[in-house]
């Protein structure tokens, strides 16, 4: 076991899941099924966990955070994750059954919004010398699709590249 900052817990068992916490899968609520002690003190039927900042609902369990979308898929499959479980609508803190599906890495950075710093307001698509510029990142390299002499057009490469690349993960 590593010490400091990226030590590895060991994962509660589905079982142990079980025990704790109950799972809705129509509403993604998380909750737990017996009293907790601890300085919070949770009770029987309260939420479980807290949001972080970034949306994401943690739990800890026996001292070992675990992602909400990690353990609602162990608590319906019965087995933890062996992959990422990405949220279909990229909301964060929906954790509603429906919305959950295994993922690669690439495929789950393939189900994003477009970047905070993107300034032609389209995913893929940027502008230099009055030119509409698309390009994608498959496996970690950047791909060129073309210099376009508008957003429309170069938006529609992407869109047929990212459709092509990723299928349904893919978010135009």
């Amino acid at each position: 076991m590593k010490i400091g900052r990226n030590r590895v817990r060991a994962l509660p068992t589905v079982c142990r899941l079980r025990e704790l916490l109950t799972y809705d899968p129509l509403t993604g609520e998380i909750r737990w099924r017996v009293d907790r002690g601890g300085c919070k003190g949770a009770k029987a039927g309260d939420l479980a966990g807290t949001w972080r900042k970034d949306g994401y609902l943690i739990i800890s369990i026996d001292s070992s955070p675990c992602l909400g979308q990690r353990i609602a898929w162990a608590i319906m499959t019965g087995v933890w994750p062996d992959r990422i479980v990405d949220h279909e609508d990229t909301d964060p803190s929906n954790n509603e059954w429906t919305n959950l599906r295994l993922a690669t890495g690439e495929e789950s950075a393939a189900n994003k919004n477009k970047p905070s710093h993107n300034t032609s307001g389209m995913k893929g698509v940027r502008e230099r010398n009055g030119r509409h510029l698309a390009q994608i990142t498959l496996k970690g390299r950047s791909k060129y699709l073309g210099s376009f002499a508008t957003e429309g057009e170069a938006k529609a490469a992407y869109d047929q590249a990212s459709i092509e690349a990723w299928g349904e993960f893919a978010r135009p």
